[in-house]
């Protein structure tokens, strides 16, 4: 990829969330909802002093009237499986993220704490409305967070309580039932010609339970890297933590939740000398595959993979190529030819993370919004195709929709954007031979 596009999506990427730490939980003030991203101000009455006694009655000036809270409530039960009693002294955690003018999200803030009633049932009053808000109610059992469905506020909740049930799902170590629903694949060359590749693995679990671990040294999905592999890095944690390296790779130690799109993302470097083979491994059965490499010398050939025409992002030409599903769990690729090098102060590591940084902004351009309870990031300049069909755009419509089911994506954003491309799927059939 011509180094135009990664040192610019970087720039933009590491200005806004420096060294990819995408978010941890943040705290309230009185009054103030703050992130990295944003300041958002929650209304609060204001006291004006009483008048001066010293003055005649005619002179006295009234104080005006304080402006109402603009508040809701937020109620809900928590559903342990089979029916189970819940163990005393639980707490339900209310948090919210705010959106800001720039498209982002912010670091989710602590906002109040509900005990669990002896029946189940918690219940959260006076909540104030603030604007472009997204607020979840979420549970820690057995060292395991069960969420809410997440509520956009605005003011058609002012005086409303709005019901969040949580449920608390069985465990698992059965990984058997799991898919990849997509895999996002961007290659690109560093200042030194060596080949960069980012992955983004989003996977479904439509089973009722949540896949652990099998011990505290164990991982829940293990992916294996080419033996040559460097420069490793990730979107969201390191090796030590989430993350623990294995012979053949690193192994993933994060739950996979029921009903919520996990996330993978991961990048690291290849030597590169005019031509290469490579077999991508998933560690589970892949349903659909976006790879994406710069239109600028390098040629990509596949068995599996179909050239979905060219897409521009700042001035670089990116050649897209897609697949329905995998037959097994690898995905082959050929690259031959010379990419097009532009020199860089930056060191390999710092060149691997704009990588990362790339295929998180590239994803994101194309008006996906990519978002879990780890990690937030800022949507990037839109991505139009040179051509694009209308079996493209029905996909990145269904991509949106899986979205915003799973709470991934805020309603206004959602409406916004499905109405665009909805727009561009008229535009796409009335130009379509024959139609």
């Amino acid at each position: 990829m011509q180094q135009s596009i990664i040192l610019f999506l970087m720039a933009s990427f590491l200005f806004i969330s420096p060294g990819l730490a995408l978010h941890d939980n943040g705290g309230m003030g009185a009054g103030v909802l703050s992130d990295q991203s944003a300041t958002v101000a929650v209304p609060v009455i204001t006291v004006t002093p009483a008048p001066d006694t010293t003055q005649t009655a005619a002179a006295v000036t009234p104080s005006p009237s304080p402006t109402p809270r603009k508040t809701f409530s937020i109620k809900g039960n928590v559903i342990m499986p089979g029916g189970a009693k819940l163990p005393d002294g639980l707490t339900v955690e209310l948090t919210g993220s705010q959106t800001a003018s720039d498209g982002s999200t912010g670091v989710p803030v602590h906002l109040a704490d509900s005990p669990l009633t002896s029946n189940g049932s918690y219940y959260f009053d006076s909540i104030d409305v603030v604007a472009g808000m997204t607020v979840e109610a979420s549970i820690a059992y057995h060292q395991l967070t069960f969420r809410s469905k997440d509520v956009a506020v605005d003011d058609q909740l002012i005086g409303q309580t709005v019901t969040l049930p949580i449920t608390i799902h069985d465990t698992t170590t059965d990984v058997s039932g799991a898919v990849v629903k997509r895999l996002h694949v961007i290659l690109s060359f560093d200042s030194n010609g060596n080949l960069q590749i980012a992955e983004m693995y989003i996977i479904d679990n439509p089973t009722d339970k949540v896949i652990i671990p099998a011990d505290s040294t164990s991982a829940v999905l293990r992916f294996d890297l080419p033996d040559n592999a460097s420069n490793l890095q990730f979107s969201d944690g390191s090796l030590g933590d989430r993350f623990v390296s294995t012979d053949s790779g690193f192994g993933d130690r994060a739950p996979i939740y029921p009903d919520q799109d996990n996330q993978v993302v991961f990048v690291y470097s290849l030597p590169y000398h005019g031509q290469t083979a490579l077999s991508l491994k998933s560690p589970l059965p892949v349903e659909d595959v976006m790879a994406m490499l710069p239109s600028d010398g390098v040629q990509l050939q596949s068995s599996q993979l179909t050239s979905s025409g060219e897409r521009n992002v700042e001035g670089t030409l990116l050649s897209l190529y897609t697949a329905d599903s995998l037959s097994g769990k690898n995905l082959d690729i050929q690259l031959s030819g010379s990419p097009s090098i532009h020199t860089s102060q930056s060191t390999p590591a710092e060149e691997t993370a704009i990588g990362l940084a790339a295929l998180v902004l590239v994803i994101i351009g194309g008006g996906i919004w990519l978002a879990n309870q780890h990690k937030s990031v800022v949507a990037a300049s839109s991505i139009k195709a040179s051509t694009e069909t209308s079996e493209e755009l029905m996909d990145q419509i269904l991509f949106l929709d899986d979205l915003h089911k799973a709470g991934k994506l805020e309603d206004a954003t959602y409406q916004t954007r499905r109405a665009e491309l909805k727009e561009r799927l008229r535009t796409a059939l009335k130009e379509k031979p024959g139609s």
